[in-house]
């Protein structure tokens, strides 16, 4: 990405599954465009790894918590919302068990819920 042309400074961005993959790299380009990032991930070590590489600031989260999240949302007001947490699992759909599915559901789906409905109503205020 051009950062010449992507400027957020004086922003801050929340990146939930900010910790590694696609999230770590919205965090990494978010900071090059300026912006101040917020990662929110379940996995410690990792964020605080971006965290430190970017300049940002580390949260634990986990998204299918709803409370967590709304208790994230009083101490920070970002002014993006990268609702970006999710899981897969590989394998045959026969061999998948209603768990795992359910754990699947309760992170890409409801974990992007519980992180809007917590953020939503401060970014509209």
């Amino acid at each position: 990405m051009n950062s010449s042309r992507f400027r957020l400074d004086g922003k801050t961005a929340l990146v939930t599954g900010g910790a590694r993959g696609i999230g770590a790299a919205i965090c990494t380009e978010f900071a090059q465009a300026g912006a101040k990032v917020f990662i929110a991930d379940r996995d410690a070590d990792m964020g605080r790894a971006i965290a430190k590489e970017i300049d940002g600031e580390f949260f634990k989260l986990d998204v299918t918590d709803p409370e967590a999240c709304i208790v994230l949302a009083d101490q920070i007001s970002p002014d993006i919302v990268v609702a970006n947490a999710g899981i897969v699992h590989n394998g045959a759909t026969e061999e998948l068990s209603f768990k795992d599915f359910s754990r699947v559901i309760d992170v890409n789906l409801m974990g992007v819920f519980n992180t809007l409905r917590a953020f939503g109503s401060n970014m509209l205020a």
